[in-house]
């Protein structure tokens, strides 16, 4: 991995041609952050449409945002400021990925995800009621590592289930996890802190106190 693209946060593309490109590819390989600037043409252009289509099928929300990079301006320098205070709200992620079995029975407590994470300023939306057009193990994989934490139930864990959970602490996520009472862990997860629940209002409850402070982590000084 290239040094520069390996130590950055963001990585930022004007213009240029097939080498803007093979530094593109090397971001989005090494989970980086690609804001790309169209005003200039060339390969910038093109990397800007390419990851405003990626963002309406991953992160619609994100859309409006991304799309100011396109508008005409003639003072440079706002711009810029422009371009920077993006990618600082973008590189604090607002989304969840929810790692759990699709189990009818499970429904509730997935709900119950949505509704914490929303009363603490995330979206959590599981993979499977994401409207988009891209191949399911990209959208898992660009979904975990562009999240702001991982969110697991293992109470009915499938081989999909482990190794999502097994990505997300690979890509160094934080990781809430979850399972109903009872529920026999593998050995190489028994060690993780769980939040066992009984019913949904338990587990709304002590979800909301390990998200809360799991939100102190991740932006202490943010609202």
């Amino acid at each position: 991995m290239p040094e520069q693209i390996d130590k950055a946060d963001v990585t930022v593309f004007f213009a240029g041609g097939e080498g803007t490109y093979t530094a593109r590819n090397w971001a989005y390989w090494a989970r980086k952050l690609i804001i790309s600037v169209p005003r200039f043409g060339g390969a910038g252009e093109q990397i800007y449409l390419h990851e405003l289509r990626r963002l309406r099928d991953t992160s619609p929300d994100q859309c409006e945002d991304y799309e100011g990079l396109n508008e005409v301006s003639g003072d440079v320098s706002e711009y810029a400021k422009d371009l920077v205070s993006l990618s600082e709200r973008l590189l604090v992620p607002r989304d969840v990925f929810p790692v759990m079995s699709f189990n009818e029975k499970l429904r509730d407590i997935y709900r119950s995800f949505e509704e914490v994470c929303a009363a603490n300023g995330f979206n959590a939306t599981r993979i499977d009621e994401m409207l988009s057009q891209e191949r399911i193990n990209p959208r898992i994989e660009n979904g975990i590592a562009r999240s702001a934490f991982v969110l697991a139930d293992l109470t009915d864990a499938s081989p999909n289930v482990f190794f999502e959970v097994g990505f997300a602490r690979g890509c160094g996520k934080p990781l809430v996890v979850t399972a109903e009472k009872g529920t026999e862990l593998p050995f190489d997860l028994a060690d993780l802190p769980v939040l066992f629940w009984e019913n949904c209002d338990q587990l709304r409850e002590g979800l909301n106190k390990r998200i809360a402070a799991l939100k102190e982590r991740l932006n202490p000084s943010g609202p």
